[in-house]
């Protein structure tokens, strides 16, 4: 008896083995089990086709209520509240100081980004059609190629010099459409698309160090509070003549879905042509299907 009770507690090393390896793979901080890098990129950026792809949608039904310049004025006051809120409750609700050097390459990419790229993409989208829009914008990852070839980050190989060409091509062939039938306000638009393209392409390829010092919310906030001002003062007329009260709160919430913000989580998490190559897929797929 007196050998039983002392026996029957103990545990064989092999049942205790088997009982701790259990454990640790059922256990969620198992690095096999947790979410990578890579897939967090996906998610990321399939986050990033769904918001971005209803963008064109969603503008021009917007502009149907708003004139292009009073709908920036309305997004860029509702934009930089969001993008600051963001950024302290990602920080303990404590303001993040940049150095100085950064601040001020991110206020110049910020204008550039939001200032012109935006406002260029908004006209573009409201002279021309979503589709045309969406389908432009696709030529983003034919931009970031060439930028990075240019920066000396990328090497351009035989079958991506082709399919640059081959993109080059198609996108003049698309414009000489509405060129020979003399729709100068849609090949304006398109044209104007095609620029912001090249804008953002530029954008992404310069934030990409940023993003990995400082982190995508701290770059996303501080290029949006940077863009802002100037999109502000400059819609600022045209919303003084809008009946802001006649604005449905379907429009509103239209108008608060048009963002950006999971943008920059993709570019931080993968590389700055594989976040372009994700946009670019979204705009024409999605767009369209929005269309039909």
């Amino acid at each position: 008896m007196q050998t039983a009770s002392t026996t029957s507690p103990t545990t064989s090393p092999t049942s205790a083995t088997a009982s701790t390896t259990t454990l640790s793979d059922a256990s969620p901080s198992n690095p096999a089990h947790a979410p990578s890098h890579p897939q967090i990129a996906l998610a990321a950026g399939l986050l990033v086709m769904l918001v971005w792809g209803a963008n064109f949608g969603v503008q021009k039904t917007l502009f149907g209520v708003l004139p292009p310049a009073a709908f920036l004025f309305a997004r860029y006051l509702l934009m930089p509240l969001c993008a600051a809120l963001l950024l302290l409750h990602s920080n303990g609700w404590r303001w993040l100081r940049l150095p100085r050097e950064d601040a001020i390459k991110l206020i110049g990419l910020g204008v550039l980004a939001h200032s012109f790229h935006v406002s260029m993409v908004t006209f573009g989208i409201h002279w021309s059609t979503a589709f045309s829009s969406a389908l432009i914008m696709a030529c983003g990852p034919v931009f970031t190629l060439l930028i990075l070839h240019w920066a000396g980050l990328e090497r351009l190989t035989r079958g991506q010099v082709l399919g640059v060409g081959l993109a080059c091509a198609g996108v003049l062939t698309f414009l000489s459409d509405k060129l020979l039938g003399r729709q100068w306000a849609a090949t304006g638009g398109d044209l104007m698309m095609l620029v912001s393209a090249a804008i953002f392409s530029y954008y992404t390829v310069m934030t990409k160090p940023l993003i990995q010092r400082h982190g995508g919310v701290a770059v996303m906030a501080y290029a949006t509070l940077a863009g802002s001002p100037l999109l502000v003062l400059a819609g600022l007329p045209a919303a003084l003549e809008v009946h802001w009260a006649q604005v449905s709160l379907l429009h509103w919430g239209l108008l608060g879905c048009v963002c950006q913000v999971v943008q920059i989580g993709g570019h931080g998490r993968g590389g700055a042509d594989q976040a372009a190559i994700f946009i670019a897929a979204f705009f024409c797929s999605f767009s369209r299907s929005m269309l039909m």
